[in-house]
């Protein structure tokens, strides 16, 4: 997960969400939206869904039911 916003801000979001206890998260601050221009994302929240190799699987663009998401887990 990557975001442009504050470190303050991250981190209560962090704590809030008890992301440490998910290790296959990784939490990281992109103050210059790199992320963003480099992958031409166009709305968030944008998620990409790799599996365990790697390997690309999906990519959804804005909000997206979980339902939906499953799906490719």
């Amino acid at each position: 997960m990557a975001s442009p916003l504050e470190h303050l801000i991250l981190k209560k979001f962090y704590e809030a969400y008890k992301i440490a206890d998910h290790p296959n998260i990784i939490l990281g601050r992109d103050p210059t939206y790199f992320f963003g221009t480099f992958y031409k994302i166009h709305s968030l929240p944008s998620l990409f869904l790799y599996d365990k190799k790697g390997n690309f699987v999906k990519a959804f663009d804005g909000h997206v039911p979980v339902q939906r998401i499953a799906e490719f887990l």
